[in-house]
């Protein structure tokens, strides 16, 4: 029974790892990351942790964002369109002007502290300028 609880455990780590040390479209994905710009249209990065990384007006349409991390990152213009956001973690995130329309499940994506300044919603309003955690629609 332990050896199978252990199997299990490190399937469990590596999955929520796989994209650590990845390079995609040239940039290296992992915490602190410098990659404003970067097409990661489609890509899987269920769980990885993009804290404090730099990913300014970066493509994520489609992207599978399921529990990834996003604590303290600059997300300015990002275009989240139509991506999964299923428990992925914006605290404290600088998300002027991004676009999360058609976005799924951004309920239950944690916004704590993050600037949402101008975000264009998943049902497609634009949030107010000074929007703090939460969208305040104009």
């Amino acid at each position: 029974m332990n050896r199978i609880f252990c199997m299990a455990l490190a399937i469990v780590i590596l999955a929520s790892t796989h994209s650590l040390g990845r390079t995609i479209s040239g940039c290296q994905v992992g915490p602190e990351s410098y990659c404003p710009g970067v097409n990661f249209m489609g890509a899987n990065l269920r769980s990885v942790d993009f804290s404090f990384s730099n990913l300014e007006g970066s493509r994520m349409e489609s992207a599978n964002l399921m529990m990834t991390n996003f604590t303290g990152a600059n997300l300015q213009g990002v275009n989240f369109q139509s991506a999964e956001l299923r428990r992925a973690n914006f605290t404290d995130a600088d998300l002027r002007n991004a676009n999360f329309r058609w976005a799924h499940n951004i309920d239950t994506a944690t916004f704590d502290g993050a600037d949402l300044s101008m975000a264009t919603w998943s049902n497609g309003r634009q949030c107010q300028d000074g929007s703090t955690g939460t969208c305040i629609f104009q």
